[in-house]
């Protein structure tokens, strides 16, 4: 008898089981990797859907309220901010003092300059009446969906980047109000980076739906310049006019305080009030 034939075989048997073993543990960990890489894909895929899922607020179909819902002393037109709030309460006057979106955007479509362009596009009205005009220089719902009191002569206004408000105004003053809530509710996710991103793009880059083309710059229109760096730069100027507390106050609530730090020392107006923040 082959007493060392038989032992090899017995090794061999023994060794392969332990091949086979080792194989299937192998291929167990891999079906498990990629059983948790498709879980996570699809959540991913999913996330992606809902996050895209809320419209721009020039596509919405709820009704704009108007500007003037927004301006009340005890919402956001207070004369100045208020204490021990992360919402200043001023936004409105701000806006409507200092930002172009406010006293410029509507306004430029009266200059000659603009009626020029009109006439050379052929257009049938004059440019502050062409929708062609006020889908980037004003917030320009449907009739259908303006309220009583909405005011397209108002430019770039609330809802223009808020999104209209029929929907979550009521809610948005209790004190109950959360910003996911009135999210829900319609209104516009200025707080995600990307739905912002893609909100000031809409009119300073062009969507599928409006912009600048070719024949509008031929006609006279400026060519679009869009830096998404300055719109954030314009949060650090517009602090500038606030008091050193309650700017030290905002950036500390900000959701871009890093942001605002970084840039706020090379482009703030007023130095004693760049070295209090720092």
């Amino acid at each position: 008898m082959n007493t060392k034939g038989t032992k090899a075989t017995k090794v061999t048997k023994k060794a392969n089981a332990n091949v086979s073993g080792d194989c299937v543990t192998y291929h167990g960990i891999i079906q498990f990797a990629f059983f948790v890489t498709f879980v996570a894909f699809v959540s991913f895929v999913l996330t992606a859907l809902t996050t895209q899922a809320q419209p721009l607020p020039y596509e919405s179909k709820a009704t704009s309220v108007g500007v003037v819902n927004c301006a009340n002393s005890l919402c956001h037109g207070s004369a100045s901010p208020w204490k021990d709030s992360h919402i200043l309460q001023n936004e409105y006057i701000t806006w409507s003092r200092v930002d172009k979106h406010a006293t410029r955007a509507y306004a430029v479509l009266m200059e000659e300059r603009s009626q020029r362009i009109a006439r050379n596009l052929g257009l049938k009205e004059p440019a502050h009446q062409a929708k062609l005009c006020l889908d980037c220089h004003a917030h320009n719902p449907a009739p259908a969906q303006r309220g009583e009191r909405f005011k397209v002569i108002d430019g770039v206004s609330c809802e223009a980047c808020h999104g209209p408000a029929t929907g979550w105004l009521g809610y948005h003053v209790t004190r109950e109000a959360t910003h996911d809530e009135s999210v829900k509710r319609g209104m516009y996710d200025t707080k995600d980076a990307v739905k912002r991103t893609e909100k000031c793009a809409a009119c300073h880059i062009g969507t599928a739906d409006k912009g600048v083309d070719h024949e509008m710059i031929a006609a006279g229109h400026p060519d679009l310049v869009f830096d998404l760096e300055f719109t954030q730069l314009q949060v650090c100027l517009f602090l500038e006019l606030l008091s050193p507390e309650t700017s030290a106050r905002i950036i500390d609530t900000h959701h871009d305080k890093s942001f605002l730090r970084q840039h706020l020392v090379p482009h703030a107006h007023g130095a004693k009030t760049v070295g209090h923040l720092l």
